[in-house]
């Protein structure tokens, strides 16, 4: 933890699902920081707030301070948020953001898992009706919100970035479009075989949607990107690269 007692704010954005390990992580962070006016921000994502609903729509959407019940497949990772907003206790400053599907500079997280749906089965595929949404947001707004949050940003705080949804089905469409294959809808077994059981789970039969009224009047954040489905539809993406 020496890089960080020299840093003036920590930015921790962990890979899921090794939750475990991000939680000790995120204590000795805390520990370091205590006692200080040193920012730290711990990343976790809407997957907290994903409902399985095997491919059909939800009207649930939350805020950042609405009640949510976690799946037992991402409870260890709401409790490391709820450890970090326990910033009171170290008195440092530490606060949570929670990105939704990430796009942009070709990239896009929901539609690369789409494209390996392709890779591996010769479709582009979707769980049931695919009318799942998950909210979006451009990578250079999130990194706005993040620049807010350093610089204005309470502690024990969460932030949402929401700015747009799209259904499964069709990024499914768009994606099938650009690669010259067709579609497929499959179940939650078959889409096991796919994606692995964490990401049918928790993103490809879920619903998240995702609203961010504290980031927008606590921090001034306005999303000005807010057109993925276009962004999917004209701009490149190297869906079998590296992203």
């Amino acid at each position: 933890m020496s890089v960080a007692i020299e840093a003036d704010a920590t930015v921790f954005s962990p890979q899921i699902p090794n939750q475990e390990h991000e939680q000790e992580i995120v204590m000795d962070l805390l520990t370091t920081y205590a006692h200080t006016d040193k920012a730290f921000i711990f990343t976790s994502g809407t997957g907290v707030l994903a409902q399985r609903t095997n491919g059909q729509w939800s009207e649930d959407t939350f805020a950042e301070d609405d009640i949510v019940i976690p799946s037992k497949i991402v409870r260890t990772r709401y409790i490391t948020e709820q450890l970090t907003r326990n910033s009171g206790y170290y008195d440092c400053r530490a606060m949570v953001i929670r990105p939704p599907n990430i796009w942009g500079e070709g990239v896009n997280g929901m539609a690369k898992l789409i494209a390996d749906s392709v890779e591996k089965t010769g479709y582009a595929c979707y769980v049931g009706s695919g009318l799942n949404l998950y909210t979006d947001v451009h990578v250079k707004d999130l990194a706005i919100l993040y620049r807010l949050a350093l610089e204005r940003g309470t502690g024990g705080s969460l932030y949402h970035a929401a700015a747009g949804e799209t259904s499964n089905r069709f990024l499914a469409e768009v994606i099938a479009g650009r690669m010259g294959v067709k579609t497929r809808s499959i179940t939650i077994d078959a889409a096991f075989d796919v994606w692995g059981k964490f990401y049918t789970l928790v993103g490809m039969s879920a619903s998240s949607r995702s609203r961010s009224p504290i980031s927008r009047r606590e921090l001034g954040w306005k999303p000005r990107y807010v057109d993925m489905p276009k962004s999917l539809l004209e701009d490149d993406y190297d869906f079998f690269g590296n992203h």
